[in-house]
This record gives C-alpha cells, structure tokens and sequence, in this order.
C-alpha cells in the first residue's frame, strides 16, 4: 500500500513537473506583453491627384499601438484591385517612424532585411515591409506613428501609383504579423480641380463621408530650403486640398507671382529662380480650396545668399610662368571662377583687366608672363546666372634663376602708405553667418568664434570710410579678400568660408587704402572652432553586453537642440528653429560623427537619440559664442542574451529537478530490488 502510494506520488510530481515545462516553454514562445494588438489610430492616405486614370503620390500615415520589436513583425499594405502599382520600384518608396510627425526616423529599404536594413517586397497590390533581421524592442515604438511614401513624394522616386479609372471609394489597408490592422478611403472622381474628395479612416463617418466645407484653408509651416544666391524654394503646407499662388517682389507690391491652379494640395512648393544675389524678397501666399474659400497670408521675406569667395587662392612665381591655385566654395550653383591679371594693382571688377582663365578648376599656370615684374591676380567666383563674388587676391613676381626681386610700384605697395591715426576700431566691423540671421560679436579682445567652414559675411559700413576710398582688403590668415560696395551703396561687403581646420587664425586685418596715400586697418582674431563630436562611452557599464573598451565615433545619431523660452513667466524648452536659421535640427551625425550649431547666444539643452543606445539629454548650458559642439558620449542599452531571459532559468531549473528524481528514482528502485534479491537469497 505504502508503495503504491509512493509511485501515485511520483506520477503527480512527474506530471507537475511536464506541466511546469510545458508552461515555460509556452512563456518562451510567447512571451508576456502589455501590448494589445488592435485597430491603428489615425490610419489615412493623402493623395496628390484625385482624378480617375492619373498617376499620383501616396503618404500613408498612421499611429501603431503595437509597434515592431522583432523580424517576425511585418508589416502589408494593401491597395484594392483598381490601384496601378505595377511601375512602382523600392526606389519608389520612403519608410519612416517617429513619436511626433512619423518622419523623425528615416528607415533604409532594400529588397531583403538584413541587420538594419528593411526589407521591401512588392506583389500584385501587397506592399510588404519585413523589419531588419537584427530589430528589437523600440524598432518602431509602441504609438509612434508610421509613415510611408510611394511616388515622386519619396526620395528618389520616379514612378506613380495609377488611380482607378472609373468614380468611387477605393479601400486602401493595413496589416502584417506586427498585430495591428486598420483601412482608408479614398474617393476617386472625375475632376479633381472642380470637386473635393474625402480620404477617411474606417470607422470615421463611413466610407466617402465629406463635412461641410465653410471655412478658408489654414497655411501653416512656411519655410525657405534650398536658398542661393539666385535662387530659392519656398515651401508651405495648407489644412486641406488648396490651390496656391505665390506673390514675390523687391517690395510688398510684389509684380511676380508663380501660380498653380491646376493641382488640389496638401503640401506646396515653388521654386523661384534668375534672382539677384545678396538680396531681400518679399512674397505673400494665397490659398485657395476647391469651392473658392481663400486665404492670403502675411508678407513674409527672404534675403539670396552672395555669391562666395574661392578659398586659399595663392599666386607663386617661377622662371617665366606664375603658379595659381585655390579651392572652390562648396555651394550648389558655382558654375566657375574667373581670374583677371594686372600689373596695376588689384582690380576691384571682373570686368576690368586682363582675363587669363575661366572655368571650374581648382588650379592654372600663367606662362604669359615677363620675369621681374610684379603681377596682381583676382578671382571671381560666377554662379549660374553670371552674379560674381567681391573677389579674392594673390601677387607674385616670376624670377630668373639667381635674378632679385623687384621692389612693387610705390602706388602699389600699401606698406608705404601712411597710417591714419585714431581711424577704425575693430567694433566697426560687422561678422555675420546663416545668411545674417546671426551676429557674431567680438569679446574685448577683438575675438570672433565661428565654426569650421561656415559661411561668413564680414561687412564695413560706408560712413566708416572717411576719404576717396582706392580699395579695401580683408586678410584672414593666408588669404586676401576685396570688400565691394553693395547694391544699397551703404556698406561694403564681402563673403567667405572660414577655414576648414579648427584653430587661431590670429590676423583679421582690413585695410582702406585711399587715393591720397594714406591707409586705415584694424586687427583682430577669428577663432575657428571645430565640429562637436558623439562617441560611445570608454568603458562597458554594468548592464551591458560585455564590449571592453571602446570610443567610437557614432554615425546616425539624432541629436536635437532644444532653445530655452519664456512664456507666461514659465521656461519652456522647445525644439530649436532651425529653419529660420538656415540650418537643420535635428541633424544625424556623419560617418565621423561630427555635429555643430551656430546660434543666438542663449541657454539650450540637446537629446541624443539611436537605436541600440540609451536615449540621453545634456544638462542646460549657456552658449555666449553663438557655437554648440560639445563632445557627447552615447551609452549603449544592454544586449539581451538568452541567459538573461527569466524563463529560461524556469525551464533549466524544471529540467534539472526533473533529471534528478529520475535519477533519484533509478537509485532507490535499484537499491529495493538489490534489498529483495538479498532477502530472497537469505531465506533459501
């Protein structure tokens, strides 16, 4: 009886025992989650074009409350049958992420996943997105909105989606292994220029249903991209389906407008082109929605860019020839450099002097020469409407072997010019960069801090040059630049990189020289420093995976710069605009992981942000250089290995309490049969 009871026993402990393991494996292949699966948020798809049988683009947006944490979780889009997707490439579609817009973070596609890469499948009306092979927790956020872009709307695309030919509702959906699913509306018509149509979400109103419209569409997020100096986009976005006309001008009577009245829009953007460099434009915007309610904005303006100097241009003379070379701006619409010669004197046109060479190149060899005399060279940078630079300046003498060099002309030489006591100060001049949005004042010591290769706008004003001027130069470092008078005739102007290697550069020098023989200058610094840089931490923290030492650059990293606000009597921080200064925030650290702002000076604070590592925000610093490139470190989040999964030491802990009462079993039953073998023996 006693035994009998024993093995019962047994088989509950065993059975026990499979249950506990069944149900460790069933966490393990299924592990807990606070997440539901369920209907997307906000689900719509915004059209370009609404007219049956045209091409058009496609943003699909909507907000996912299960997010991508692993490869398994796909996701589909699916066009109904009507939809024309048989010419859409990859190179037709954009991937994006994010907690606010769902573009903050730009996904790469490629035509298989892989470790952070995408992949992107496209059969019959089925649009699959497999996460990267290495995703984790956070690959898209739970609630973070999911964007997608197909058509001429996606970086690098060409081809469209084709609408359905005839009128109607067409559903377009989502779903996938990413648990959630969700469908829109679109209503496809005869003619998108006459009639409004509706793109809802299931659920909101059903399929096709139009509120009333009897309001003005609101124009909102107004920028200026793409600014040189004679060209410029301006870009603004509208509450709903507008048409939109753009008013520009030398004043606020405008007298040039671009129109497109052809084209219901949700997001508008108009190239302005054949402007003139070093400019202000004024323009207004009118906004137009499809039963004829307007909305004509504010003026706004924009000032073009100056046509920028070359760089480090240099003039070496040698036995008959002289050597000259330069480096060229790195700006969009450069479309050469023109070189003019004089044995004059510097030439302050262009148009004066003797042209030697005009194109693209970065170098020439001037072998119409004479030795022992002194020669004057100018290179203008051109855009592509022939606007110049203020010009850059180099002299040499070509030499004989063992031949003397020549003193310069006494009209030319300034350093025979008598210096004006008591005549500029170094406050006199004016530095500005992001296309004088931003002053850089000088400290008391006559220092100006700017950013590598920035550029940098030095300006004197008129009533500062006291006599009949001759000429004005500017020196920074190895390099001379001429100041030109500008189109207001108030101030003299001129444009230049700054140096791309951080350091002093410890002579700013800027001399008038006057007809009468007498020269003025000042002097002072420019401090150029370099970009900030992110790297990940030296050393591995508790927590991590263990990885030794390291300190790499970073790439990819997101950082946002956050301005300090008052309002109400409240700080606030908000997202630094960096759209009004010409620059982008947040920006993505390159290959070197290199980052850097210039700014009002003022107190900011900046988040760091990758996949892979702890999001991380700075303390609040105050910034009186108008330059933000702190060096940051990114600290990487811990690499789950299995031996970190609780239900894995579950199982090992079952499998071994399993093994042992076997083992313990197999003993004890041996020892009994060992006990009867031996009763048995001693009672024969």
């Amino acid at each position: 009886m006693i035994s009998a009871i024993k093995k019962l026993n047994n088989k509950k402990f065993f059975r026990g025992a499979v249950l506990l393991a069944i149900f460790a494996i069933s966490a393990l292949c299924y592990p807990f989650s606070q997440v539901q699966a369920g209907r997307v948020d906000n689900f719509s798809d915004r059209l370009t074009r609404l007219a049956g049988g045209v091409y058009t683009d496609h943003e699909i947006k909507f907000k996912t409350k299960s997010g991508v944490s692993s490869s398994l979780d796909i996701i589909e889009i699916t066009f109904g049958n009507n939809f024309g997707l048989s010419e859409i490439s990859i190179d037709d579609v954009d991937l994006f992420s994010g907690s606010a817009t769902g573009l903050e973070n730009e996904k790469n596609l490629t035509a298989s996943a892989a470790a952070d890469r995408w992949g992107l499948a496209l059969s019959g009306q089925v649009l699959t997105f497999t996460p990267p092979t290495n995703s984790a927790q956070g690959e898209v956020a739970i609630n973070d909105y999911v964007v997608i872009r197909i058509g001429k709307n996606a970086s690098g695309g060409i081809n469209q989606i084709k609408n359905p030919n005839s009128s109607g509702i067409y559903a377009v959906s989502v779903s996938g292994a990413f648990g959630d699913s969700g469908e829109a509306y679109a209503r496809i018509i005869q003619n998108d220029q006459v009639t409004v149509a509706a793109v809802v979400a299931s659920g909101s109103g059903g399929p096709g249903s139009i509120t009333p419209d009897n309001g003005a569409p609101g124009v909102s997020n107004i920028f200026i991209e793409n600014l040189t100096s004679n060209s410029a986009r301006i870009h603004w976005e509208t509450e709903e389906r507008s048409t939109g006309v753009l008013e520009y001008g030398l004043d606020t009577i405008y007298g040039s407008e671009f129109k497109d009245l052809d084209n219901l829009l949700f997001g508008h953007n108009f190239d302005i082109n054949f402007l003139t460099q070093d400019t202000i434009y004024y323009f207004r915007i009118k906004a137009k929605d499809f039963v004829g309610n307007e909305t004509i904005t504010k003026d706004y303006f924009f000032k073009t860019l100056s046509v920028v100097n070359v760089d480090n241009f240099s003039a070496v003379g040698f036995d008959g020839q002289v050597l000259l070379e330069w480096q060229n701006p790195e700006i969009d619409n450069m479309a050469g450099v023109r070189i003019v010669r004089s044995e004059k004197g510097y030439v302050g046109s262009p148009q004066d002097g003797t042209v030697i060479y005009e194109g693209p190149g970065l170098s020439f060899l001037d072998r119409n020469v004479i030795n022992g005399r002194w020669y004057f060279y100018s290179a203008f940078v051109y855009d592509t409407t022939r606007q110049y630079s203020s010009g850059a300046l180099a002299e040499a003498v070509p030499l004989a072997s063992g031949q003397a060099v020549p003193p310069k002309p006494e009209e030319i030489d300034i350093g025979k010019y008598i210096e004006i006591i008591g005549g500029l100060r170094f406050a006199d001049l004016k530095f500005f960069v992001a296309n004088e949005t931003i002053a850089l004042d000088a400290n008391d010591e006559n220092r100006v801090s700017v950013l590598a290769s920035s550029l940098l706008k030095i300006l004197l004003p008129k009533d500062k040059v006291v006599k009949k001027l001759k000429t004005i130069i500017a020196d920074i470092g190895n390099s001379s630049y001429l100041l030109k008078i500008d189109k207001k005739r108030d101030t003299y102007t001129t444009t230049v990189s700054a140096p791309g290697f951080a350091g002093e550069y410890p002579i700013i020098v800027l001399v008038v020289v006057y007809d009468d023989g007498s020269k003025d200058s000042v002097a002072g610094t420019l401090a150029v420093e370099g970009y900030g840089v992110v790297e990940e931490i030296g050393e591995a923290k508790f927590g991590e995976a263990k990885a030794g030492l390291y300190a790499n650059k970073v790439a990819g990293v997101k950082v946002t710069l956050f301005a300090k606000q008052i309002e109400d009597g409240e700080e606030i921080w908000a997202t630094w605009n960096g759209i009004k200064y010409f620059q982008d925030n947040p920006q993505l650290t390159a290959a070197d992981g290199e980052y850097g702002y210039m700014v009002p000076n003022g107190e900011y604070l900046m988040t760091l942000e990758k996949n892979g590592y702890r999001k991380s925000m700075t303390p609040k610093f105050e910034v009186d250089n108008n330059i933000v490139n702190w060096d940051l470190n990114l600290d990487r989040t811990m690499e789950r290995k299995w031996y970190m999964n609780f239900w894995w030491w579950i199982l090992a802990i079952l499998i071994f309490t399993f093994f042992f009462w076997r083992s313990r079993n197999k003993r004890k039953g041996k020892a009994e049969k060992e006990k009867m073998r031996l009763e048995a023996e001693a009672v024969n």
